[in-house]
């Protein structure tokens, strides 16, 4: 659990935060923080925790909650599939977002798919973006009205030395015409990215468990955590039983 202190400066953020994660357990685990208003996951993450059942896994959260906003992804790379997966998906609950990357693995364009499932209604969430003029081009297809994420890999953005934030921005003046569009900070990489992510106007922010188990550091006294920290290095050394003086 989390202290009241830090629910409460979580909670005056102008972001929501999703968990993001295929372990059904930890989810129940985190839904009593009262942090999180929505839930992610991807066949990655449903790899890494053991799941062998992709409908099995979706469904117990469809079922466990009927209101929080869920995204899952198809796992097709044809695009007739996709749009076949897509009807599936979003037949499990009316919060449920279906999950399209926007170009599959041979790198084709998944533009069309995305047009086709928003004017028909379905609400998608579309992923793997990172290039500004893709959410360009995706916002150009998008039906006004429509009920959308742009969700931008901002972590991997990062990881190539340009700050994500400055397409965090670009993709909400763009999208400012689509009053069901929100912009989705993915692939967190650190704690602070949910401060960086709210100040660069972002929507939402999905969180993984390596970020949400660092959640009861913020707000940690800075001279405590530099004495646990110089312990660590102290107990280590000792442990493996380094010297340099005999």
């Amino acid at each position: 659990m989390i202290s009241n202190e830090i629910r409460l400066k979580l909670n005056k953020l102008n972001i929501d935060l999703y968990a993001d994660s295929g372990a059904i357990d930890d989810l129940i685990a985190w839904s009593q923080w009262d942090l999180f208003s929505g839930l992610t996951s991807n066949p990655s993450l449903l790899k890494q925790a053991g799941a062998t059942d992709y409908i099995d896994f979706a469904q117990q959260l469809c079922q466990q909650w009927t209101n929080l906003p869920m995204s899952f992804g198809t796992i097709s790379d044809s695009f007739a599939q996709m749009v076949a997966q897509a009807k599936i998906i979003s037949s499990w609950g009316s919060n449920v977002y279906v999950k399209i990357p926007v170009l599959n693995s041979n790198g084709e364009m998944a533009y069309s798919v995305i047009q086709q499932l928003a004017e028909q209604g379905i609400k998608v969430n579309i992923t793997c973006l990172m290039d500004l003029a893709h959410i360009e081009n995706v916002l150009k297809i998008l039906p006004v009205e429509a009920h959308a994420y742009l969700s931008i890999f901002a972590g991997r953005i990062a990881d190539t030395g340009i700050n994500p934030a400055t397409t965090v921005r670009l993709a909400k003046q763009l999208s400012c015409d689509h009053a069901n569009v929100k912009v989705l900070w993915a692939s967190t990489r650190e704690l602070y990215n949910i401060f960086e992510a709210e100040q660069a106007g972002c929507d939402i922010i999905t969180l993984n468990k390596e970020i949400i188990k660092k959640i009861p550091l913020i707000g940690k006294d800075l001279g405590a955590f530099s004495l646990e920290t110089v312990n660590m290095f102290h107990r280590d050394a000792e442990v493996a039983g380094y010297k340099l003086i005999n």
